[in-house]
């Protein structure tokens, strides 16, 4: 795994380092096509020596800090952090432009190399180096394996010794040519590798070990490694630094797991990450510090035994600390001064307090130490931000300020361990987050202080749950202390939001969302103690601030005290609805402070930008609160007083609605109005279910009928209001206002059926069906559709008719009492209401409102053939009447009698399918009289059926000859 990570790592390098490459490449190539057309505007007058010592200089450019002579000397300028200057040509003279031929600029240009020939180029030049350095290193353990067998340890030490002298040997020979620099390169640091493996082995590997003194085994190891790194520091770029680390680490990760070893790692990595500081080598200190995370992973878990030891543990967390804080501090420089954000050193220093932070809590597991620890990581994090603010650095100002944030919070969450609850916990985190976003406001970091904000909003809400949770399993004085917590909580966020509140950062929505916050912690409070006496009582104390709300004109404040009267109003309902067990008024006493909280909506609702009050809130918290009230005081005297009260609240909601519009007061008077509804339906709904199975008595009248009677009166008050002429398209008026006469027939229905004898129903509906049509016409402008409604009614006297009174028995002798006299009463008037109908043409000019257009398409159809809707089910009607009622004999008489109406409306009403019905029915009467009335009737009931249907068809031959004028040709 560790070779994977290596070669990871490794390859990072390379890619970065290739691109670098080929851009000096680039540069090069434009500066000798540059000094050629130098060269060649000179040759005429004076022609130019090439100096023999620019090709080895330009062949080893692409490696930094490192120059070969033509000698074969290796001149070093690593050391001061340089890279090695090229020969220039000697100054020439000024000439004329000269301008260069075509042919000479197309073959001067150098070929774009294809994808494959990069691959290969990329692989042949440094990853055959890397890979043939990593494998040599392990043929030498290999062979050193197998030396095992032959030699003696010592002799073994001696046999890697001159491996590596012998590669070193090559590179000395190879560095002076141009070509063979790259593999010189990658073979003496081969030869630094395997010169560490062998000083390693001397003294801590049994295969190689022939050093028993400790002592000099150390300072023998500290010699290799200290060779090891001398040759990647003189190598003078990041990526050989690094590799010559990360060989050191890999070699030491070989070794037993000693504290020794740890200590040489550190040094190690000290040292590497001291390298960084002579230029901006961030990808030489991200390998290693990764390497040394590895390392140090590998080594913790190596020597964990089952047993505490304290001097491991020691040790461990001071190598952590000195190369976390040593690799923190390389960003700290003016080399990094920059206000821009740079992704390579910020993901570096984030990766190192990532490491940092592992590290430590590695060594604080289960010890109550790290709580410490993690609060010293933060306050050193938070010091540094500091330090980078001055540089300034910005995004390492932010990144430690991040981190400081994060070390803070995980000591606070840390104190469990030291029994402290987590309400406790989340409140302590509440309170970081608003300080830090308090420090941001005055530093004028907008990232930071959303951060802050949002840390503080997240263990808000966290509070808030926690508390809402634990309530039903604690004890009083844990509600108590929830509660005090809460507030301490609500009163800091308020306290942010009033003195960091200004334009520029209100605008973001931190702050808003901050006072919500606070406004539902304030209802967790009541709900921790919604319990006690007094605690509706306490709500009193939020009524100043709706008047700060309007006077400051502060969205946030509002926007927290609309959570707040929510919340508590929905717990109060909740909880002290289903309370039965109260004393009687108990619940009125308590809701007064709702009320009053609600007035105070009302009153200071004023929003000066949008120039509107927003008194609605406070409309419906009222209206629920009088809803509760009501019910309360009501019950306690009789169960029917709640639903009258309602009904005359809503009266009083409709009269307020009407001064309010009047006087122009506000945009109030629409949501009164919806309140007005709401208490009628709340009527209906008590109705329905108290009053209609009630049977009490207030003297001889049933008090059942009073209530009706007072609901009646009170939807017919509804339905008959007018409709403003300045509604501004409210959907009170446009849909539900023309729906009270609606509910005022279906309700007189209702008691009608509840109240009356079954007896009365077809004369109550010829009755309805009249009073509709009457007043359809006269109040058409907003009732016209009731005459649609008429003819249902007639309709349903007809059935009642045809089906009900002809079988209903009435145990009386008196013959007004009787079905037939009702149901010839009802067919008598039903005879003028079609004439009516037909004549006046009622169902003509129908207005019907917004909620009930899907009606005029069916009122339409009915209308097209209104006369065949109105008298064919009262024709049908009384034939099934005539036969159920009568004696078979004369049933053929009085059908006859009724075929001589139907013809008389045809010619009154000019509508043949009438007389066509007539004639077929007198065709019917005919057939019945010769096949039935001859052999089932007496002599004088025969004598008198002939006698009257004779009669009937004579009188029909006269009606006919009189009018024939009315008979359409058709």
């Amino acid at each position: 795994m560790l070779l994977l990570f290596l070669a990871l790592a490794v390859f990072v390098l390379v890619q970065f380092n290739a691109l670098r490459q080929q851009n000096r490449v680039l540069a090069q190539r434009l500066s000798q096509l540059e000094a050629l057309v130098k060269q060649d505007a000179e040759s005429a007058e004076k022609p130019q020596v090439p100096n023999a010592e620019t090709a080895p200089v330009t062949a080893a450019e692409d490696f930094a800090f490192e120059t070969i002579e033509s000698n074969g000397i290796s001149v070093s300028s690593a050391q001061k952090g340089e890279p090695a200057k090229k020969v220039k040509p000697a100054p020439a003279a000024p000439l004329p432009k000269y301008v260069v031929p075509n042919a000479a600029k197309t073959d001067s240009k150098p070929a774009v190399p294809s994808f494959w020939k990069k691959v290969e180029r990329q692989f042949l030049e440094n990853w055959t180096g890397i890979l043939g350095a990593v494998i040599m290193v392990m043929g030498v353990a290999f062979l050193g394996g197998y030396a095992y067998l032959q030699m003696i340890p010592f002799h073994r030490f001696l046999l890697l010794i001159a491996f590596a002298a012998l590669l070193m040997g090559l590179f000395t020979f190879l560095r002076s040519k141009p070509q063979w620099l790259k593999l010189a390169l990658w073979l003496r640091s081969s030869a630094s590798a395997i010169l560490l493996f062998a000083c390693l082995g001397a003294g801590g590997f049994p295969a190689l070990q022939w050093l028993t003194d400790p002592l000099a085994a150390l300072v023998l190891l500290c010699l290799g490694i200290a060779v090891n790194l001398y040759l990647g520091f003189i190598g003078g770029r990041q990526a050989v630094a690094a590799i010559h680390v990360v060989l050191s680490l890999a070699a030491l990760a070989a070794a037993p797991p000693t504290h020794l070893i740890l200590i040489i790692a550190a040094l190690v990595t000290l040292y590497g990450i001291a390298l960084t500081y002579r230029d901006k080598w961030d990808y030489h200190l991200l390998l290693t510090i990764s390497s040394f995370f590895v390392f140090h992973l590998s080594w913790y878990v190596r020597t964990l035994g089952g047993v505490e030891d304290a001097r491991r543990d020691l040790l461990g967390l001071a190598v952590v600390v000195a190369v976390g804080v040593l690799a923190a501090l390389v960003h700290y420089r003016q080399v990094y001064k920059s206000r821009e954000f740079v992704a390579l050193p910020f993901v570096v220093h984030l990766l190192n307090w990532l490491y940092f932070g592992f590290g430590l809590l590695c060594y604080a597991q289960g010890t109550l130490w790290k709580t410490f620890f993690l609060a010293g990581g933060g306050v050193l994090a938070f010091g540094l931000a500091r330090c980078a603010r001055r540089v300034p650095v910005r995004w390492l100002y932010l990144t430690d300020t991040l981190v400081a944030k994060l070390l803070l919070v995980l000591a606070l969450v840390s104190l469990n361990q030291w029994q402290v609850g987590y309400v406790v916990i989340c409140s302590l985190v509440v309170f970081a987050g608003l300080l830090f976003a308090v420090l941001a406001a005055v530093e004028e970091e907008e990232l930071l202080f959303q951060v802050g904000s949002r840390l503080a909003q997240l263990a808000g809400l966290i509070l808030i749950l926690l508390t809402c949770l634990s309530w039903p399993h604690a004890d009083d004085p844990q509600r108590y202390s929830n509660a005090l917590w809460l507030g301490l909580c609500a009163l800091a966020s308020t306290v942010l939001h009033r003195t960091v509140g200004r334009k520029e950062q209100r605008d973001q929505g931190v702050l808003p969302v901050m006072q919500f916050l606070a406004g539902i912690m304030a209802v967790a409070l009541y709900f921790q103690l919604h319990l006690l006496s007094w605690a509706e009582y306490g709500l009193l104390l939020a009524v100043p601030l709706f008047y700060l709300r309007e006077r400051n004109q502060d969205e946030a404040c509002g926007g927290a005290l609309l959570l707040f009267l929510l919340g508590v109003h929905g717990i109060f309902w909740i909880h002290f609805s289903p309370a039965d067990h109260l004393p009687w008024g108990l619940k009125t006493i308590h809701a007064l402070p709702l009320l009053v909280l609600a007035g105070a909506a009302i009153r200071w609702s004023w929003h000066r930008v949008r120039q509107k009050h927003y008194a609605w809130i406070g409309i419906y918290l009222m209206a629920g609160n009088l809803f509760l009230i009501s019910y309360d005081l009501g019950r306690a005297y009789s169960p029917l007083i709640p639903g009258v009260v309602w009904l005359l609240l809503s009266l009083a909601a409709l009269e307020l609605s009407t001064v309010i519009r009047r006087r122009r007061l506000g945009q109030s008077d629409c949501h009164l109005l919806y309140v007005g509804h709401a208490y009628v339906v709340a009527f209906l709904v008590r109705y329905f279910m108290v009053h209609v199975p009630s049977e009490a008595y207030l003297g001889t009248v049933s008090v059942r009928l009073l209530v009706e009677f007072l609901g009646l009166a009170v939807l017919m008050y509804w339905a008959l209001q007018k409709r403003p002429t300045s509604d501004s398209g409210d959907r009170n008026w446009s849909h539900l206002m023309p729906l009270y006469a609606e509910a005022t027939l279906l309700l007189t229905v209702f008691v009608l059926l509840l109240e009356l004898n079954e007896f009365w129903y077809p004369l109550c509906w010829m009755g309805l069906g009249y009073l509709c049509l009457m007043v359809g016409w006269l109040l058409k402008e907003n009732f016209s559709r009731l005459r649609v409604y008429s003819l249902l009614f007639s309709w349903a006297a007809a059935f009642y008719v045809a089906f009900l009174t002809s079988s209903y028995v009435v145990p009386s002798d008196l013959w007004y009492r009787q079905a037939w006299f009702a149901a010839t009463i009802t067919i008598l008037l039903q005879l003028p209401y079609g004439y009516l109908v037909c004549a006046r043409k009622a169902l003509q000019d129908i207005a019907w409102p917004i909620s009930l257009h899907r009606l005029a398409r069916p009122a339409d159809f009915f209308r097209i053939q209104i006369g065949a809707w109105v008298f064919y089910p009262l024709f049908a009607a009384v034939a099934v009447f005539l036969y159920w009622t009568f004696d078979l004999t004369i049933l053929t008489l009085l059908w006859v009698v009724e075929a001589f109406v139907i013809f008389a409306f045809s010619l009154l009403l000019r509508a043949d399918h009438f007389r066509y019905v007539a004639l077929s029915v007198i065709g019917v009467c005919l057939l019945r009289l010769v096949f039935y009335d001859l052999s089932h009737a007496g002599t004088l009931t025969r004598a008198l059926v002939f006698l009257g249907v004779g009669i009937v068809m004579l009188l029909i031959h006269a009606l006919f000859n009189q009018f024939k004028g009315r008979v359409t040709d058709g």
